[in-house]
């Protein structure tokens, strides 16, 4: 994440509380897995689950990267360029890219 300029608070690994907005990594003891959490105004917008933690990390960083407005560096006026950026990057981490 940081190599990518990725926000820190961006992406939050087994937090005591998700914060809106942030992608969250909890340890999903019930289902034996992990889950993805990203909540915003107390809508679920994902809610992912995986039965493999490297499954998990893979489709975090698949999310961030395509989405510029994790980015450090960030300004709207900056979108279309960074969204050419992210494609470059996605495809050199072996993510299918859709056009």
């Amino acid at each position: 994440m940081k190599k990518n300029n990725i926000l820190e608070q961006a992406c939050l690994i087994e937090p005591i509380v998700c914060q809106e907005g942030a992608l969250c990594l909890i340890r999903d003891e019930d289902e034996q897995g992990w889950r993805i959490i990203l909540n915003e105004r107390g809508d679920y917008l994902i809610n992912e689950f995986f039965s493999a933690e490297h499954d998990a990390c893979r489709f975090i960083l698949e999310h961030v990267l395509s989405e510029p407005t994790y980015r450090k560096d960030f300004k709207t006026d900056k979108f279309i360029e960074l969204r050419k950026k992210s494609k470059i990057t996605l495809k050199k981490y072996g993510f299918n890219i859709k056009k």
